[in-house]
């Protein structure tokens, strides 16, 4: 049987978004393993019947000695597994399963950038000098380029990492996001009443929900809602104080942690994401548009690709909560454009996010070698 290898930093994510290519690949013959942070011993991973390992790491440690250790810990895996197929997910996943590839070479190595990260969008002198070795580590991992495939999700880092690694183009491969299930996301009533503005996502800095709760205190006749989970290791993390004055000020609810995103989704009227973070393409707004909502979203790589600017959106300045403010009014104002586009957003997602196409895309390339080693 062959096996294929996820390497990933966190398990969560991997549920979220990567989980039906492991489940397909199951059913392709393939024997799965994971590596992966796990964040409890009942972590939904461990439902399925893949073999895990797990990863001691915090997603955005720049800890030298904890990156090796790592690394480590990687490559010991990898020899042990002996996999075919080795699938890496997000920046240090892929740095370390490419350097690791040196020394023990599958027949295919995947590597999926999900957005280059806030790193590339804060000018802090650190996050630069970050940056820089980022780089050169990528450079390193990635000298030898046969049988490695790029996937990205947006126009810009592929160019961006191409041109660092000098890909040649049969080693990219763009898909649109992670996509969804489109059956699985009804489009169902509006809101009754003032409209509901939802922003659902990790609650960090860059993904812009300091401009969300100050937008709010521009706006009248309207509902505004958060739902996420704090991410303390980040040092981006919003402080829970933040929050907790929003909501005294009657301006904002506060979900916390949402399980079952298309119930919630269902429940609101515009779906907004005023991200700078450095994304790849967000799965939550392609969820908004499963779901037949319309999106406020910025005009940055990765955000601009899920919308069609005034007729399934609008995008708002980053950075600007009085120009989210006024995004947020339109729709206030006129109150038809929330059914109008959302029907197009329908549209625009059954065309472009239907996940048995971003399947189809994984499928040939993990059975590449078996195809005389063939590229894509």
């Amino acid at each position: 049987m062959h096996k294929i290898l996820f390497v990933v930093n966190d398990d969560s994510f991997f549920i979220s978004h990567r989980l039906p290519l492991a489940l397909s690949a199951q059913r392709e013959g393939f024997e799965v393993h994971i590596l992966s942070g796990i964040s409890n011993n009942s972590s939904e991973i461990y439902n399925y019947q893949f073999k895990v390992y797990k990863l001691d790491l915090k997603k955005t440690s720049i800890n030298p000695f904890k990156f090796w250790q790592s690394l480590y810990r990687v490559i010991k895996v990898i020899v042990s597994v002996k996999p075919d197929v080795l699938h890496l997910i997000t920046v240090k996943p892929i740095i370390w399963g490419g350097l690791a590839s040196k020394i023990f070479k599958p027949k295919v190595v995947i590597a999926s950038v999900t957005g280059l990260g806030q790193i590339y969008t804060d000018q802090r002198f650190s996050s630069l000098l970050i940056k820089k070795v980022i780089e050169v580590l990528y450079r390193i991992a990635y000298s030898e380029k046969s049988n490695k495939f790029f996937i990205f999700q947006n126009k810009y880092d592929k160019k961006y990492i191409q041109r660092l690694l000098k890909l040649n183009k049969d080693n990219i491969i763009i898909t649109n996001g992670a996509g969804v299930y489109l059956n699985e996301y009804k489009c169902k009533e509006f809101p009754i009443g003032e409209p509901v503005f939802l922003f659902a996502s990790r609650l960090i800095k860059a993904k812009g929900i300091l401009e969300f709760i100050e937008a709010a205190n521009y706006v009248k006749n309207a509902k505004f809602v958060i739902a996420g989970e704090y991410d303390p290791s980040n040092r981006d993390s919003i402080d829970k104080k933040i929050i907790e004055k929003a909501i005294l000020k009657s301006k904002v609810r506060f979900l916390g942690y949402i399980d079952d995103i298309e119930e919630l989704i269902n429940k609101s009227s515009v779906v907004v994401l005023p991200s700078y973070y450095g994304e790849g393409l967000p799965k939550i707004l392609i969820e908004a548009a499963a779901c037949g909502r319309p999106i406020i979203t910025t005009n940055l790589p990765g955000c601009k690709e899920t919308i069609l600017n005034g007729k399934t959106g609008y995008f708002s300045k980053a950075k600007s909560s009085k120009d989210l403010a006024k995004k947020l009014n339109i729709f206030i104002k006129n109150p038809e454009k929330i059914i109008e586009m959302g029907i197009q957003a329908r549209r625009l997602a059954e065309k472009k996010y239907d996940i048995n196409e971003v399947i189809k895309k994984h499928m040939l390339l993990y059975k590449s070698f078996l195809i005389s080693q063939k590229k894509i």
